[in-house]
């Protein structure tokens, strides 16, 4: 296992900048993973963990020795790539052997380590198997078994489902977490599926045209995101821009209470415009008879879209001066055109600055 730390990175192609000063510390044993659209710099930043790419300024440290100048057979750090590329011409088990026997290692300790590698993927009847006769999810065991044979310190892994059906992609996700944690190894994997970020990594690094955006834990960016980018980016939102009056938030001719944490992370004055992010889910709508909550924010409103899909509705509803996302359990059922409170506790509400 390793710290790696990133420390002002940057790589430009063709003086096209694709990594912008880029900084990111991952610790020892963590899974982290590198979300954001395609063309954002994940995997040039994966390439250069690896020692595929140079930088063209930065440092970048595995347990506070920079490693740049380091050979990349040298580093411990180990790339499966997205699409597997498995030698055709070998066996399943010659695979896994391959980079102990790049190294010197004697044939009866390979033999032994390729068998220990066949049982952890799961693959103990396929040594002899030619990988072009595997399945996808047992050509990606077998490349995922080749990367662990030399005990690295680092495994990076570069849109590791994307060639995985749905069913698969989920089989393929709960092992490589699995694997991760009986191996107890930094790992590093790029995606720009944000559930799948979601479900897998202890950590989670929303880069943005070169640059990190925001780094934290899945629930943190979603329910409190730093921008309106990284907010978006994990799913629908509602914004509501808010007036500073008197120590309080001003909507719809409702105050609402600001907190001393709130005040002192925007730093508010008054006059100044806030944006309020309320995710759809986290929106209630009830009868007009439910009698008002003190620790929410509340509207009358008329249903003016419902679309059920199964396991939730999802409603548009006007109140005014905003047409309000709403996600609803099954259980409650408003008609188009029907009258309706909404309802949002103060908690689930996340103020933003300068974003309307």
């Amino acid at each position: 296992m390793a710290e790696i730390e990133l420390q002002n990175l940057s790589k430009s192609f063709e003086d096209k900048s694709v990594i912008d000063s880029l900084n990111l510390t991952v610790n020892d044993g963590e899974l982290v993973a590198l979300l954001g659209p395609s063309g954002c710099g994940k995997t040039t930043t994966l390439n250069i963990i690896a020692g595929l790419l140079e930088a063209d300024n930065g440092d970048l440290l595995f347990d506070n020795q920079s490693v740049l100048d380091m050979p990349t057979k040298e580093r411990g750090a180990v790339l499966v790539f997205q699409n597997y590329l498995l030698f055709p011409h070998m066996s399943v088990g010659q695979n896994i052997a391959f980079g102990l026997k790049m190294r010197g290692i004697d044939k009866k300790t390979r033999k032994q380590r390729v068998s220990e590698l066949l049982e952890l993927v799961g693959l103990t009847a396929y040594a002899d198997y030619s990988p072009n006769d595997l399945s996808g999810g047992q050509k990606q065991r077998v490349a995922l078994a080749r990367a662990l044979a030399i005990n690295p310190q680092v495994l990076l892994l570069d849109e590791p489902f994307s060639n995985l059906d749905a069913n698969l992609r989920e089989d393929m996700q709960n092992f490589i977490r699995n694997l991760h944690l009986e191996e107890e190894m930094t790992t590093i994997f790029v995606t720009h599926d944000r559930d799948e970020a979601m479900l897998m990594a202890d950590q989670i690094a929303v880069m943005n045209q070169g640059k990190i955006e925001q780094y934290g834990k899945a629930k943190e960016l979603y329910t409190k995101p730093k921008t309106r980018f990284v907010s978006d980016f994990f799913g629908k939102a509602n914004y509501l821009k808010l007036e500073l009056e008197d120590n309080n938030f001003i909507f719809n001719g409702v105050s609402i209470l600001i907190s001393e944490k709130d005040k002192l992370a925007l730093k508010l004055r008054s006059g100044k415009s806030i944006v309020a992010m309320i995710r759809p889910e986290f929106i209630e709508l009830e009868s007009m008879e439910i009698e008002r909550n003190e620790e929410t924010l509340e509207f009358s409103g008329s249903v003016v879209e419902e679309h059920f899909v199964g396991d939730k509705i999802y409603y548009q509803v006007d109140i005014g001066s905003e047409i309000l996302e709403v996600t609803e359990l099954p259980q409650k059922s408003f008609e188009v055109g029907e009258e309706v409170k909404v309802i949002i506790a103060l908690e689930n509400i996340w103020f933003m600055e300068g974003e309307g």
